[in-house]
């Protein structure tokens, strides 16, 4: 959509980009694994994390990594700018951490990069550079395989195999309200953001601080509203303090059998060998 204002003798033409809220269940609704039966899904997404966690060297998890990447953008029909756009924020505090990971505090010069503040060095040796580039890479293919799991199985039929698994009611209740409050929160700053640059409300850079701290003050007495009625609304439908949701019967045939056995063999041979030549 496009609004022109005038300014003066001057138009100036404003922008404004509806930002749409990034709901995985949509993502996972429309997803080309819909069809698949959900425990599989998870248990090829659970077990492949916890190999990506086990992998010595970090190859095997790249490896298994590439195949969830794979999977979710060929096979799932996920756009790739949109995954790229979200695995961005996961990856951010990735990096963070793994250069938290880098330096080490020491009296003297050990490292290939040793810099004097005060009384220690901050170095970075070969052993802390190896184990940053191991633990972020293990960090990062286990959010690989997770958003396979989360772009391709909408929450309600991951809540339906956790009832399966006899996990107690109250965790599955709380991860199911934590979620929806985080979507709502952000639809809510979405919705005031859009409103403030409709207004000018970025036009300089005073005007910018007092839209963000006019959105930060109002944000959490808004969302909580709207949270509120969320939880009306599920009073209203008869809800008990356990949910239920109808879900499709989806059999495992002999062909995804056959597919995932593979998958697993390979991958555990892999790791297997991994650790023979460490």
């Amino acid at each position: 959509m496009q609004m022109q204002f005038q300014v003066g003798n001057k138009h100036k033409t404003h922008k404004i980009r509806r930002t749409q809220t990034l709901n995985m269940d949509k993502f996972a609704v429309n997803s080309g694994l819909a069809y698949i039966n959900p425990e599989l899904k998870l248990m090829v997404g659970i077990a492949s994390l916890i190999i990506c966690l086990m992998s010595k060297t970090g190859i095997v998890a790249i490896m298994v990594a590439i195949a969830m990447i794979v999977v979710t953008l060929r096979y799932g029909k996920v756009n790739f700018n949109d995954y790229c756009h979200m695995i961005f924020i996961p990856f951010s505090f990735i990096i963070l951490s793994g250069i938290v990971l880098l330096v080490d505090i020491s009296k003297s010069k050990m490292g290939y990069i040793d810099i004097w503040i005060y009384v220690r060095y901050l170095s970075i040796t070969k052993a802390s550079l190896m184990e940053a580039v191991l633990v972020s890479t293990r960090a990062f293919c286990g959010v690989c395989c997770l958003y396979m799991i989360s772009l391709s199985t909408p929450l309600y039929e991951i809540i339906g195999v956790l009832q399966r698994c006899k996990v107690p009611e109250i965790v599955i209740e709380l991860m199911y309200l934590i979620y929806r409050f985080i979507f709502i929160l952000l639809e809510t700053y979405h919705n005031m953001k859009t409103a403030a640059e409709t207004r000018l409300g970025y036009i300089n850079l005073k005007r910018s601080y007092q839209s963000i701290f006019g959105i930060c003050s109002n944000l959490l007495v808004i969302a909580f509203k709207k949270a509120s009625r969320s939880f009306d609304a599920m009073e209203a439908r008869c809800y008990d303090g356990k949910l239920k949701f109808i879900e499709r019967e989806k059999t495992i045939t002999v062909k995804q059998k056959k597919i995932a056995g593979a998958y697993f063999i390979v991958i555990i041979t892999m790791s297997v060998l991994e650790r023979i030549c460490k």
